[in-house]
């Protein structure tokens, strides 16, 4: 542990820190944290949890985001199109089901669209800014699933036999956290650093979906013979 063993609060210290800690995960929001104690300062890593010395310093932080704003606002506005490059990036950290077959083969994903719905400054560091932004993002998801109204079971294994490959496209409302890049005096957004897909953290393909028949296990003579 990174605590000091000499301090009398040892025990007390590790239970607050720990418990701001889960309460920023759980949140998805960073904590500043207000203390003197290099202890605390150890703990915290600038992105869950944020130390500073003294209040002057926190406040220091949220005026600087009311001024850099617009600015920063402004340009993640004007990025539409390596945001998009972005978010598509990150999604093959995602998790995709299809509800008419959860056992389906998931054989590739793609986003179609990147709206960027509406945006807010929600953190201020030294090189950086954090936004916290709402989008509306199109997929397209192409699936191996299980054709369980026609094929027959396989007795030995127990499993549907015939199979079919399905194009999924459908809308979600996500949650991204955009890193942005600052530099100059005074500060100025020159660059996305690093995205990420807060929520959903599964993409359903379910019954909103649009449903594309690629290709029928009837298509397959052997399946249909076999």
């Amino acid at each position: 542990a990174p605590f000091s063993h000499k301090k009398p609060g040892e025990l007390r210290d590790a239970f607050a820190i720990g418990c701001l800690r889960q309460w920023a995960e759980a949140s998805a929001q960073p904590v500043h944290v207000i203390s003197k104690d290099g202890d605390f300062h150890a703990t915290s890593d600038g992105k869950v949890l944020i130390h500073k010395e003294s209040i002057g310093d926190a406040l220091a932080i949220l005026f600087a985001g009311d001024a850099l704003a617009p600015s920063t606002l402004a340009f993640l506005a004007r990025s539409t199109e390596h945001l998009e490059k972005l978010v598509g990036e990150n999604l093959d950290d995602r998790c995709f089901e299809i509800s008419e077959d959860w056992e389906a083969d998931i054989e590739d994903h793609r986003l179609l669209r990147c709206e960027l719905l509406d945006s807010e400054v929600i953190e201020v560091l030294d090189d950086s800014v954090l936004v916290e932004a709402h989008a509306k993002v199109e997929l397209e998801v192409d699936a191996t699933v299980h054709d369980y109204d026609n094929s027959p079971r396989d007795s030995g294994e127990y499993v549907f036999l015939y199979q079919n490959k399905v194009r999924y496209t459908a809308t979600f409302d996500a949650r991204l956290e955009v890193s942005i890049k600052l530099e100059g005096e005074p500060s100025i957004p020159v660059g996305i650093d690093e995205i990420s897909v807060v929520e959903p953290k599964t993409f359903a393909m379910g019954d909103e979906a649009e449903r594309e028949l690629l290709r029928s296990w009837s298509d397959d003579d052997d399946a249909i013979n076999g």
